[in-house]
This record gives structure tokens, sequence and C-alpha cells, in this order.
């Protein structure tokens, strides 16, 4: 079994590449925290709305932020991706065998709704992610004082990682986009999988050893 196999394992060292990055910011690049927390986000998920309005001190604060860049990709496939599927869409959306026997105690819940609504699982996760993309938009509207379209766009930009729009850089507003990635990021790519999977297919692989199956 591979070191990040373990779920604590995962789970600590999310936590930690997390707490060092927000105190390189906040200590050595003097950015407050709330501009430490969304920068990190930012970069770490590979957006890029920040550089307009948080200005990173010198050079050697650009050059830990392309640490950021790199950890922060493998950091979040290794353990958010995962824990988000899980908790919206059940024990099959998630990589993980680890994951699956650590939390697979019980009936999921996602299962309970579809007994007990009809609400498919697939349609909870289409439901989720929904309900998801309109607090986006009107976190535009209301708090960036945005026009619709645009919000619609600042919302599409943070969930799809594009960051096509950026918002202001006071501190209400860099903890509620820098949240609004967190969770909106895994839950579109996982919304995406479900429905990538539900469609129908005849591909078969090839069973030529010596081919390499595409």
């Amino acid at each position: 079994m591979g070191l990040f196999d373990n779920r604590l394992v995962q789970l600590l060292s999310f936590l930690a590449w997390i707490a060092v990055v927000m105190l390189v910011y906040t200590l050595s690049g003097e950015l407050r925290p709330d501009e430490s927390y969304r920068y990190m986000l930012d970069v770490g998920f590979n957006i890029g709305t920040g550089v307009g309005n948080i200005s990173e001190k010198d050079e050697w604060i650009t050059l830990f932020t392309v640490f950021v860049m790199l950890t922060g990709y493998f950091a979040v496939a290794l353990f958010w991706v995962d824990f988000v599927s899980y908790i919206v869409n059940g024990e099959e959306a998630v990589y993980s065998s680890g994951f699956k026997a650590l939390l697979n105690t019980g009936t999921h819940y996602s299962r309970v709704v579809e007994e007990t609504t009809g609400i498919t699982r697939s349609s909870w996760a289409y439901i989720l992610t929904l309900v998801w993309l309109a607090l986006g938009v009107l976190m535009g509207m209301l708090m960036e004082d945005m026009s619709f379209i645009t919000a619609l766009n600042f919302a599409v930009g943070l969930m799809t990682s594009t960051g096509s729009q950026q918002c202001s850089n006071e501190m209400l507003n860099n903890y509620l986009t820098g949240s609004y990635m967190l969770v909106g990021i895994p839950l579109l790519a996982m919304t995406s999988a479900v429905f990538i999977s539900s469609q129908p297919s005849d591909y078969t692989r090839v069973a030529d050893a010596g081919r390499l199956d595409l």
C-alpha cells in the first residue's frame, strides 16, 4: 500500500499544505489572511484570478507561487476531489479503495434520498451542481455588483478553474470566493464524470497486449 492510500495521511498532508502556504504568504509575503486564503486556492487550483488585485511582494514569493501551483494541483487531486465526490455521490465516485473502506460504514445518504424521494443519485449530483452555480451567480450579483451575465461568467469561471472574472479584494469577498472554488471545482469535475459515465458506449479494450490501448 502506498503512503497516500491512507486517508488520514492524505487529510493531514492536505491540511499541512494549507497551513504552510498560508503562513508563508501571510508572514513572508505580507498578505492579509483573507488574501492568503484566496490566493492560495486561486493559484493552487490553477485559476489565476488573483494576480490583478493581490500583489506578490517580490520574486521570492513569485517563486514560492510556482511551488504552490505545482503542489496544489496534486494536493487537491490526492484528497479533496475524492472527499467532495464521496460526500455528493457515494463510494462509487471516489478513486481510493482506502477511502471507501474508511467511510463505507452504512447506507450513504444519497441512497437514502433516492429510496425516499425517487431522485436518482446522478440527478442529485446535477441538482447540487446547479444550486452551487446559482449561489455563485448570486454572489457575483450581490457582492460584486455584476450583471446577471457577468455573474454567470464569474461563477462558471470559478467552477471550471478558468477564472475569467475577478472578485474584489475585500475580506468577506476573498473568503467566500476561495471557499466557492474549494467546493465548486471538484463538484463540477465529479458531476462531469457522472455524466460521461452515464452515456452508452460500445467501446471494448484492445485484446492485443502489443498494441497501445487509447
